[in-house]
């Protein structure tokens, strides 16, 4: 604890055992003194080095002193070989695991921002889906630690109009896409009953919302890919040459894209002129 402390080091050379059992792979045995080892420490008569192995790397060593001096034999050293392999198995199994922990993060991290990036595509030029059954349209106040614990976890909470809220974010692997709430008059309560449906539906509700959301998606995809077949099948069945399939192109993508600005080149940039076709003016 003390070298800990100091932040010890031993530099990894054929000076000292620990550097050679590095070095070589291979267990060290002195029992002479090595004073160079610890400075400012008195001799130590006995010690032995092992390396720490793991998947053909050495990761470090253990290093046992004894104060007397031939202590460590060859048997010994067999035992305590196997320990030091344990040793580095639990520390191999402890790094595997901190790296698993890590990439899973990287990867939970991933899809939130894949989530929140699609959800956003999907509303589009909307800011939200809201639906309300209040006839007023007044909309609960959300809570500002809704859905912070990253889990769909219902709260209770009274809002800026005294009203009894009930609430429940709607969270999507990690990712909060929205809340679901209801409202009573002031001064009154919500049942454990209750705030447990809350969160069954909010629960429910998320990954029906998303199930619709990703056929819509699948939808439109397709929707895409048969309006470019569709596209692809004019072209050939109308073009007699290059210059026709460019000027059909253009005249298709016009009228599936609603625009009368559009521009279409094969080969270098124009000096002068750009070929592009207006409204009215078939690609003239």
């Amino acid at each position: 604890e003390n070298m800990l402390r100091s932040g010890h080091r031993i530099d990894v050379d054929d000076e000292t055992i620990i550097g050679r059992a590095i070095l070589l792979g291979e267990p060290q045995i002195k029992t002479g003194t090595d004073p160079s080892i610890w400075a400012g420490e008195r001799p130590i008569p006995s010690e032995v080095a092992l390396p720490l192995q793991t998947s053909g790397q050495v990761r470090g060593a253990v290093h046992i002193t004894h104060q007397w001096p031939n202590v460590f034999q060859r048997e010994d050293v067999d035992v305590l070989a196997l320990l030091a392999d344990q040793v580095a198995s639990s520390l191999e199994n402890s790094r595997l695991l901190k790296q698993g922990q890590s990439n899973l993060a990287e990867i939970e991290a991933l899809n939130r921002r894949l989530t929140q990036r699609a959800w956003e595509e999907y509303l589009g030029d909307q800011t939200a889906l809201r639906h309300t059954l209040d006839p007023s349209d007044a909309w609960p106040e959300t809570h500002e630690n809704l859905g912070e614990s990253g889990r769909i976890t219902a709260r209770t909470y009274t809002d800026a109009d005294g009203r009894s809220v009930l609430a429940a974010p709607l969270i999507l692997r990690g990712e909060l896409i929205g809340a679901l709430a209801a409202a009573r008059p002031p001064d009154s309560y919500w049942t454990t009953d209750e705030i447990a449906l809350m969160e069954s539906v909010a629960n429910r509700l998320v990954m029906i919302a998303e199930s619709v959301r990703l056929v819509d998606e699948s939808s439109r995809r397709a929707a895409r890919e048969q309006r470019v077949n569709e596209i692809s099948t004019e072209l050939l069945q109308r073009a007699a040459d290059v210059d026709g399939v460019l000027q059909t192109a253009l005249n298709e993508l016009s009228r599936t894209l609603g625009s009368d600005q559009l521009s279409l080149r094969i080969g270098p940039p124009p000096v002068e002129d750009e070929f592009q076709i207006s409204d009215g003016q078939q690609g003239e």
